[in-house]
């Protein structure tokens, strides 16, 4: 006969066969009706693969679709609502929200750019020199990781004998990181630095002797971990 048998499904020891024409044969697990108008109204819910080749719809029927398109309603009331839009203008109020969001973006981006260029040349003005070396130690709040390593990349390229040991204290602990000039590595050791920087604010870390990073948990103590570094260095 050529019938698929669903296996996840349970069986009777008596299963009737449902065709639809020469296209499928299927055993049925027990629900029917004496006449499709039994059925009312019919919503697909699903669709997935049996196997190559043939894909199986799951549907509702009857009263169950009347009470999933109530829940719906009441969910698209409700995104309106929340919207404070009409319930057929939300892909347009969604829509509008997406560009405003992109805007926004953007102006942040600028304003961070500028932000970035004003730090930056307070950064610049605090470089030390010393002893044929520069040297800059500074605390941040609330910079990432990625915006201490371009500080620190675009002041390699500006000042020459270069060591820079930063902290910034972001989400209520720190970040170390310590960038030592390749020429100055045989005297100090990044990953040295900041593994004693960071142990003094309950932290660990290590890295190279160029570039080493390490995290901190004692906040009250970045500071304390910056004098460390001025001995150090």
């Amino acid at each position: 006969m050529g019938a698929i048998g669903l296996f996840e499904d349970k069986y009777k020891e008596n299963v009737r066969v449902v065709s639809i024409g020469d296209y499928s044969k299927e055993l049925c697990g027990g629900c029917h009706v004496n006449n499709s108008s039994e059925v009312l109204i019919f919503k697909i819910v699903s669709e997935s693969s049996v196997s190559a080749g043939v894909r199986r719809i799951e549907a509702i029927t009857g009263k169950k679709v009347y009470e999933l398109l109530q829940d719906q309603k009441q969910s698209l009331d409700e995104i309106a609502y929340n919207l404070n839009a009409k319930p057929n203008a939300i892909i347009q109020k969604i829509k509008s929200l997406e560009d405003e969001l992109e805007n926004q973006k953007e102006e942040i981006k600028r304003l961070k750019s500028s932000s970035h260029k004003d730090i930056y040349k307070d950064l610049g003005n605090n470089v030390e020199s010393r002893d044929n070396m520069n040297l800059l130690i500074h605390k941040f709040e609330n910079v990432s990781t990625d915006e201490l390593r371009d500080y620190e990349n675009r002041l390699k390229n500006d000042f020459e004998n270069l060591v820079i040991v930063f902290a910034s204290v972001i989400n209520e602990k720190i970040i170390f990181t310590v960038t030592v000039d390749n020429s100055l590595t045989d005297k100090y050791d990044a990953g040295k630095i900041v593994r004693e920087i960071s142990q003094v604010a309950g932290g660990n870390g290590g890295g190279k002797k160029n570039f080493a990073q390490a995290g901190g948990k004692d906040i009250s103590k970045v500071d304390e971990a910056l004098e460390k570094a001025h001995e150090l260095i």
